[in-house]
């Protein structure tokens, strides 16, 4: 009996135990904290959401209502300041039914539909009354017409009963076609209210039930006072991209870029007077770093082949022996990696509705100096293209995006940026300048086949290239053109020469490129000469 004695007290004890902390006393507070900051990532966002509380000592449930129903759970977080010594003890997520599509409503609506076409249908048969009486007073007139000639035969009807009779007619007849005239009107009016109630019946049946996530924060507070609570979490429906503004000054020689983000939600919340800062991270790539699969090498099937005539051509694809399974493409394979990333805090306090719609933040604002310089290969286009060599010293990374291009005030076109770090070195495309004028002319195409003992056929190529600037200041140009290169032994490319001689020649791919300096009003010529020499019976592609 002694033996059993110490078990049953610790029995006893347990039962008699009460926990530190219960959810079932805690004092439950409800808050309506709106969004107070965000981070904004190219496909999501970081909300956070900031609730003020005056805390009395002991355990509390604070709920966080109301939220967009497309949050991510796991990414649920909370930490607070304050002056009360608070601990955080859990934080739970549970999805809410706000609302059904309600009976009443749908009966009401089907209420009104139906009175509204009972009305149509009073207007229907308004309308064939005016016209039977219509009909009966232009019969009337046909009658009192009859009568008129018989009393021509026998007297001289009276000028009052025949003008009484058109009156009547003509009086009856207007009435009756005014009165059609606005019942036809009421039956338009009324037949588009019932295409607006059948429409919004049928997206109140379509309606599915509105939902919500709920968040419960379980405190504690060892001492009385005030605590303010952040609740942050991420999500979907959010992302923004990058843009630029650049304006080039020719006569100072700098560019003012402008850096913006555009950014756009549709998180079923509008993000009011919010912080709003812009990161540079992929959450959607993971932290975890792909894994090398085997590269495993195997002999090709051979492929099906059918012939026609003298060609040979592959089956359809349908009909190919399928070639052995290859390991799937990581779709990391396709992201640009531009190191760490980068946040963007924007300085002003935005409005970001939940529209969709993309909305414009300017990140900064730098005049850089640029070297300013002209490009053109009139064998391609006959303009000239300036360019802007700018240094990145705004400090901050420069994503990939489109530029919106203005010289000298005038808007030139989109162009695009790669990415570009910090103190990195840039050639930008400013778009064509009409001040320099360029023409590329064929002056001469001479054949000679009886050369070379009438064995080989001889063409003779001689282009000229102007150039004229009409700025008022002096330029720099490059000038791209080519001579062709010979791809088989018995076509041979000789006697190239050139007016002015070229900066840089590639032999291998005829490319040549003059670096020209024009004063203002100035004009040059540059002639390319060279012979092609082939066999007679051998016919060169592109001549």
């Amino acid at each position: 009996m002694k033996r059993f004695l110490p078990v049953v007290v610790l029995l006893l004890q347990l039962l008699t135990v009460q926990p530190v902390f219960s959810t079932a006393s805690a004092d439950q507070i409800k808050v309506d904290a709106g969004v107070t900051s965000v981070v904004v990532y190219p496909d999501r966002a970081l909300v956070t959401r900031t609730a003020d509380l005056k805390l009395g000592e002991g355990e509390h449930v604070v709920l966080f209502g109301n939220l967009p129903s497309n949050i991510d759970t796991n990414s649920i977080r909370t930490k607070g300041e304050g002056e009360a010594h608070v601990r955080i003890f859990s934080t739970e997520s549970r999805r809410v039914i706000l609302e059904r599509p309600r009976e009443e409503m749908l009966k009401e609506l089907e209420s009104e539909i139906e009175s509204v076409r009972d009305n149509i249908a009073a207007a229907d048969a308004r309308q064939g009354n005016l016209k039977a009486e219509g009909e009966l007073v232009r019969s009337i007139g046909v009658y009192a017409g009859e009568q008129f000639s018989k009393e021509f035969i026998t007297r001289q009807p009276r000028p009052e009963d025949w003008n009484a009779m058109v009156e009547f007619q003509r009086g009856n007849l207007s009435r009756i076609t005014e009165q059609m005239r606005q019942t036809e009107i009421q039956k338009r009016e009324m037949n588009r209210t019932i295409e607006a109630l059948l429409r919004k019946l049928e997206e109140l049946r379509g309606q599915s039930a509105r939902e919500s996530q709920e968040v419960r924060v379980t405190i504690s507070a060892a001492a009385p006072g005030k605590f303010r609570l952040l609740l942050s979490c991420v999500v979907y429906g959010a992302g923004w991209y990058p843009g630029y503004d650049v304006r080039a000054d020719t006569q100072k020689a700098e560019v003012e870029l402008t850096y913006l983000g555009n950014i756009r939600q549709n998180t079923g919340e509008d993000w009011k007077d919010v912080e709003i800062s812009l990161s540079t991270a992929q959450p959607a790539i993971g932290a975890k770093m792909p894994e090398m699969q085997p590269w495993h090498l195997r002999p090709r099937p051979p492929i099906a082949y059918k012939t026609e005539g003298f060609e040979a051509r592959p089956l359809a694809r349908e009909m190919l022996v399928p070639a052995a399974a290859a390991p799937a493409e990581m779709p990391f394979a396709q992201v640009v990696q531009l190191g760490t990333s980068v946040q963007f805090k924007i300085p002003a306090r935005m409005d970001i509705p939940s529209d969709n719609a993309f909305h414009r933040a300017s990140i900064l604002t730098e005049n850089l100096p640029a070297k300013l310089s002209y490009t053109s290969t009139p064998k391609l286009s006959q303009y000239a293209y300036l360019t802007a060599k700018l240094i990145n010293t705004t400090g901050a990374q420069w994503l990939a995006g489109n530029v919106s291009v203005f010289v000298d005030g005038d808007f030139i076109g989109i162009s695009s940026v790669k990415p570009v770090a910090p103190n990195e070195e840039i050639d930008l495309g400013m778009g064509i300048d009409e001040g320099i004028k360029i023409k590329r002319e064929e002056l001469a195409r001479k054949e000679d086949e009886t050369r070379i003992l009438g064995k080989k056929k001889e063409s003779r190529f001689k282009d000229k290239i102007t150039i004229e600037n009409h700025k008022s200041r002096a330029v720099e140009l490059l000038l791209i053109d080519q001579i062709p290169v010979s791809q088989h032994e018995d076509i041979e490319v000789s006697d190239v020469k050139f007016s002015e001689k070229p900066a840089e020649r590639d032999q291998d791919k005829g490319i040549i490129k003059w670096n020209l300096s024009l004063a203002a009003g100035e004009k040059k010529e540059i002639i390319i000469e060279f012979v092609v020499t082939h066999p007679l019976d051998m016919i060169v592609s592109s001549m």
